[in-house]
């Protein structure tokens, strides 16, 4: 998911924007009605209240979906218009607007998104940038910056930020392709992921999905250099096989994209190969057992 912080500048420059297009007499009102449509999707974090296997299975979901941007944008729209320039056509397009820009924002991560919730469960994601892109935060918070100082200029401020953001999404969309292509020439492999790197658009994660192992290395497009190869072979453990029917662990499977399973002892842990890296960082699915196989924990947390 995306970070609110860049949610919310992402609004903040279309309103400006759009607003003096929808040609609003008083822009306050409406500029905050844009900010919170950019982040309403995100009204979905009340499912953490269920537990953490049930919020990596449905965040993103119905409030991410095409269905759910129409239906907040009409809730957010009755609200605006009730109090303020009663004008309901005019803050439904702001809804749709807002909210359609924070799902896109999301799509372009690696997390995933079901854009076509409840017609079926696909996660698209078309993995440009990472949770929290620091590039796209600067450009956004630069602008922000400028029309600061330069209210007069805010309108080709605006406009400037949005297309240098787009013109970096395409730069992102052809180094995806050529690292892609070019980890899949290694050894002829053919089912090969790449990830963003949280620290260089140049540097890429490499996933090679392969019938017992799972190889994993980070590849930089500038020097199309490779970094340490780790390999994650997918253990026949009857410990793991167990552990698939813990509620943890459906959850966490139906969730990851590349789930692996390791063994310590009596405890099974299961880590989502996007997201961490020998096993630190991102959600982790931990199974305890006793001697006697049976399950005696399941818990969800994070691999720090």
């Amino acid at each position: 998911m995306t970070d609110n912080l860049t949610h919310s500048l992402f609004g903040f420059l279309i309103g400006i924007i759009l607003i003096k297009k929808l040609k609003f007499e008083d822009t306050k009102w409406p500029m905050i009605a844009m900010i919170v449509a950019a982040n309403l999707p995100d009204i979905d974090f009340v499912v953490r209240f269920f537990g953490s296997g049930f919020y990596l299975v449905h965040h993103r979901e119905l409030s991410h979906s095409v269905i759910g941007i129409v239906l907040l944008s009409i809730i957010l729209a009755a609200i605006f218009s009730k109090f303020k320039e009663k004008n309901f056509d005019k803050y439904f397009v702001i809804g749709l607007v807002g909210t359609s820009a924070h799902v896109f924002l999301d799509v372009i991560t690696s997390w995933g998104t079901q854009v076509l919730y409840p017609f079926n469960h696909i996660r698209y994601q078309f993995s440009l940038i990472p949770i929290v892109d620091v590039y796209v935060l600067a450009i956004f918070i630069i602008a922000a910056i400028l029309i600061y100082m330069k209210a007069g200029d805010a309108q080709k401020i605006a406009k400037a930020a949005l297309f240098i953001f787009i013109v970096f999404l395409l730069f992102k969309s052809g180094l995806k392709i050529y690292a892609d292509e070019t980890v899949a020439k290694l050894n002829g492999y053919e089912d090969v992921s790449v990830m963003p790197s949280f620290t260089s658009p140049f540097i890429w994660r490499a996933i090679i999905n392969e019938p017992d192992i799972y190889i994993i290395n980070d590849f930089d497009v500038s020097t199309t250099g490779f970094g340490a190869f780790h390999f994650y072979p997918k253990e026949a453990n009857p410990l793991i096989e167990k552990s698939k029917e813990s509620l943890v662990v459906k959850q966490f499977r139906e969730f990851s994209q590349f789930p692996y399973a390791a063994v310590e002892k009596n405890t099974v842990r299961w880590y989502d190969l996007r997201l961490t890296n020998d096993g630190n960082g991102g959600f982790v699915a931990i199974v305890e057992f006793d001697d006697n196989g049976n399950i005696i924990s399941e818990t969800i947390g994070t691999g720090f």
